[in-house]
């Protein structure tokens, strides 16, 4: 009997430890987070547009003030969405202003270093420019170049834009 006792007792401890060493790192419950899904959701601003303060726009260093009270509104899915701006300066203070800013288009976020990744810090909007993008739940900022290439549709908007947009 006292053996018996003891193959039991030994049993139950033996399964005690497999019980208690399963779960963890491998739990299905637990996902890491996905970072595109998380910066699309900041992006998207809770279908809000973003709006920009007053002298929040700059074109290499200067204040754009015809910008003030611009905004942009994104929408999406995925990696890619459309977007729809406001505000825009008229084309008698900005001649160029589709250069700059498009009324509407479409973008998606930047292709990362290994094939099929996307880079979040990176907007490329559907004519192509490419921005830098920070975006926090407080905080959007674009950065991109438009770049001087001798044609009259450039002139006037050539440099580097920085559009700031708090929340």
């Amino acid at each position: 009997m006292n053996k018996l006792s003891n193959l039991f007792t030994a049993t139950t401890i033996f399964a005690l430890i497999i019980f208690i060493s399963c779960g963890g790192k491998d739990d299905p419950g637990t996902t890491e987070p996905d970072p595109v899904a998380e910066r699309l959701a900041l992006l998207l601003n809770g279908g809000t547009e973003w709006s920009v303060a007053a002298g929040a726009v700059k074109q290499d260093g200067v204040a754009a003030t015809e910008w003030d009270g611009f905004g942009l509104k994104f929408t999406g899915s995925g990696s890619s969405g459309s977007y729809t701006a406001t505000g825009r300066p008229a084309a008698s203070e900005v001649p160029n202003v589709d250069v700059v800013w498009p009324a509407s288009g479409t973008w998606s976020f930047g292709d990362g270093a290994t094939a099929g990744e996307k880079d979040i810090s990176k907007i490329v909007r559907s004519d192509g420019v490419t921005m830098a993008a920070s975006v926090t739940s407080t905080k959007l900022s674009l950065t991109f170049t438009i770049e001087d290439t001798g044609a009259g549709r450039m002139q006037g908007v050539a440099g580097t834009w920085v559009f700031e947009f708090p929340n």
